[in-house]
């Protein structure tokens, strides 16, 4: 299907927000309303025969409503009729008022941004302010206010960075909402977890598992009679966590499970205490859930482990269920303090989350830079000892592509290959005008002017005029003449320094190695060395090892006839100690 005209890149830097603009910076972007009036338009009366007579500008567009977003769905799909112009049909007082094709493409646009990115924004801020107005003790307003800076932070197109998904950063905007959250969030939720574990003291043979591993679980329980655990494929990553759990390399694993779709809840696989827990932030249990964790478990342990409660707040709401469930996990692993159940309360945890997770976003974002076209790129890192920088983002704007302006903005700053050029450092108006770049005239934001950038003085001898004073006699003093086998002697003399030096290097080096691989062997060992006694003592228990840890065996007593008559075979049990 044909694509509307695009809007001109001249006319997008002033008519559309930068893709680097921040979320509250969008909020406050002005864009035009939407019409949302159900009555029908013909759709041929939005194309017309005349000519544009009106320039696109955005004190204009700005108070001129587009259509609602059925219409514009409708004009995307008749291309075939358009004509020479475009006009804004659903408004009566502007039928003789023509506009450019790429009019279709900018209304697309506007009406996605409005419905896809800036109304969930909105609704978020809206929320802060409702709580700030309930919310009375200081440290409850000082959350509201961190939350909003956040938004100044945080931009509003791209995906967010250093989580395990990435997902667009509007998602955030749930956390600052009554929406029931979904799998996104709760990865998000455990990436944070996961990250407060890897800081903490506790031990670290626990393992935090995504919401997908207890679906994966269950539809394995499901079908294990059909295809055996064993030959399943699919399954290789459950297999290699249950073997670590059968040789003690992990002690406990933690999750976030999904329960008929629409509810989250909390479970801990602790192997210490050989328990299941189990946390529902609205009471009861899942027993197919239960049965499926208690049949893997024993798959790899043949134990059977006890079924308990997790400690976790209650629910009184329909739409904080992962809340109270992230909470319960954080209390057990973290002891952090559980919720008190009250909405408010797991509203204050909400923006907690989204106040840490615009953090994390903010200290990993990798440095990006933007083409006329408003798509994300990122740069990529040059080799070291390259001295190179770039064009501004404005100039940037004005080449036809990306590439073709990373690879005229690239300048060698330091060039000693050739030794006849002049030596005269240029100037930064100079520099930049030797580049054919051509500022859009329409556009009164961009300055025509060359912009001056910072470069490194140059380190080529200078040129010294007759009458400036010369200080090289008193740096003669620093500095010794030999003859040439001196200097030899000397050469060779540092380079056997700098052999030593590597030779010791590498050696501290196989030693290092040497001390990581007896570490692990005896790591081992005692991982060995626990799974045996934990044998042993559940041998105890089952009575195939007396009190003292020694084997019980049962003995065969075999009497005969001295006729040799048929063998009568007896058995009696006798204790026998190894």
């Amino acid at each position: 299907m044909a694509e509307p005209e695009p809007v001109p890149p001249e006319y997008r830097q002033t008519l559309l927000p930068d893709p680097f603009l921040s979320v509250a910076r969008l909020l406050a972007f002005p864009l035009p309303s939407q019409s949302q009036d159900n009555y029908c338009v013909d759709i041929r009366a939005f194309w017309s025969t005349d000519p544009p007579n009106i320039e696109c500008t955005l004190a204009i567009l700005e108070d001129l409503p587009i259509p609602p977003p059925a219409v514009i769905t409708a004009l995307g799909n008749d291309l075939a009729s358009q004509r020479s112009s475009i006009i804004y049909a659903h408004i009566t007082d502007s039928q003789s008022t023509s506009f450019p094709l790429w009019i279709l493409m900018y209304w697309k646009e506007v009406s996605n941004l409005r419905i896809h990115v800036r109304t969930p924004w909105n609704n978020a801020q809206l929320h802060i302010l409702e709580k700030r107005k309930l919310w009375r003790s200081p440290e409850s307003r000082k959350l509201c206010d961190a939350a909003e800076r956040a938004m100044f932070t945080l931009p509003w197109t791209g995906h967010t960075f250093g989580l395990t998904e990435k997902e667009p950063t509007v998602k955030l905007s749930w956390y600052l909402s009554q929406k029931w959250l979904s799998t996104t969030h709760a990865n998000q939720c455990l990436d944070i977890l996961r990250g407060d574990l890897s800081c903490s003291a506790n031990d670290l043979d626990q393992e935090i598992v995504s919401p997908t591993f207890f679906t994966r679980l269950r539809t394995l329980f499901q079908t294990h009679k059909r295809v055996p655990y064993g030959n399943n494929p699919g399954c290789r990553d459950l297999w290699a966590i249950g073997s670590d759990l059968a040789i003690g390399d992990r002690t406990s694993i933690g999750g976030i499970a999904n329960i008929n779709g629409n509810h989250w809840v909390a479970v801990v696989i602790d192997m210490t205490q050989s328990q299941i827990l189990y946390g529902d932030s609205l009471g009861g249990r899942n027993a197919e859930l239960l049965d499926a964790i208690s049949w893997w478990i024993e798959s790899h342990t043949r134990q059977t482990l006890d079924h308990s409660d997790l400690q976790i707040a209650p629910q009184n709401d329909d739409y904080n269920c992962l809340i109270f469930a992230s909470n319960a996990l954080r209390h057990h692993y973290l002891l952090v303090p559980l919720l008190s159940g009250t909405p408010n309360d797991a509203d204050a945890e909400g923006l907690v989350m989204f106040k840490r997770l615009c953090t994390r976003d903010s200290d990993l974002r990798v440095m990006t830079e933007q083409n006329e076209e408003g798509r994300i790129l990122t740069y990529r890192s040059e080799p070291a000892g390259r001295d190179i920088f770039f064009f501004p983002t404005s100039i940037l704007a004005s080449f036809p592509s990306y590439e073709h302006a990373a690879t005229c903005s690239i300048l060698k700053v330091l060039d000693r290959s050739s030794e006849d050029e002049d030596d005269t450092p240029m100037s930064d108006a100079t520099r930049l005008t030797k580049f054919p770049t051509e500022i859009p005239t329409n556009n009164p934001s961009l300055s025509t002017t060359p912009t001056p950038m910072h470069t490194r003085p140059s380190l080529k001898r200078k040129h010294w005029s007759s009458d400036e004073p010369r200080k090289s006699a008193d740096l003669r003093q620093w500095f010794t003449k030999v003859c040439s086998e001196e200097a030899k002697v000397d050469r060779l003399r540092m380079v056997n320094e700098h052999q030593q030096i590597m030779e010791s290097r590498s050696e501290a080096d196989l030693a290092a190695q040497a001390r990581t691989k007896r570490c692990k062997t005896e790591n081992a060992t005692v991982r060995q060395q626990n799974h045996r006694e934990r044998i042993k003592q559940a041998e105890i228990k089952t009575g195939k090892r007396d009190c003292h840890g020694k084997l019980v065996k049962m003995a065969n007593l075999v009497s005969s006839s001295s006729d040799r008559s048929p063998t009568l075979s007896l058995k009696c049990p006798v204790q026998i100690e190894c």
